[in-house]
């Protein structure tokens, strides 16, 4: 009788485990409305962008806002920022269409509109720079 239990309670699991997949799978990733996507925007301006997934509530995030904000005065006609927080519904449907798993992220891309690359966490202003290939033609013109 022992073994006539253990074989119903793990025949009873099993379909309690297929029920949970099914009820909680993780739903695709719905683009989001037109004109709602900032990221999308950005990317067709001809210039580099860096997409910063975050949130106020994020010690990293508001961290990376202060770099972003001070990147945004010295080399904001070089490159576009897009900030999005991801405790607003749409910033939850861009995290979801852009499968962020955690924050602070930053997705960089090409002036092409191209993705070259992801961070996960804090990152200085130079190292968003040296990611976009923005300081190495800094070098090159003869700019300080």
């Amino acid at each position: 009788m022992t073994r006539a239990r253990i074989l119903k309670g793990l025949g009873a699991l099993l379909v309690l485990a297929a029920v949970g997949l099914f009820l909680f799978r993780p739903e695709a990733a719905a683009p989001p409305p037109p004109g709602a996507d900032p990221v999308a925007a950005a990317r067709t301006l001809g210039l580099p962008v860096v997409a910063e997934f975050g949130a106020q509530s994020c010690a990293a995030c508001r961290e990376m806002q202060v770099t972003l904000s001070e990147l945004k005065q010295s080399h904001g006609d070089r490159l576009s920022i897009v900030e999005v927080d991801f405790t607003t519904a749409a910033g939850r449907a861009l995290i979801r269409a852009y499968r962020i798993k955690a924050i602070p992220t930053q997705i960089f891309y090409d002036a092409g509109g191209q993705e070259t690359g992801r961070h996960l966490g804090a990152v200085p202003a130079a190292g968003i720079l040296e990611r976009l290939g923005l300081e190495s033609r800094e070098a090159g013109n003869g700019r300080s």
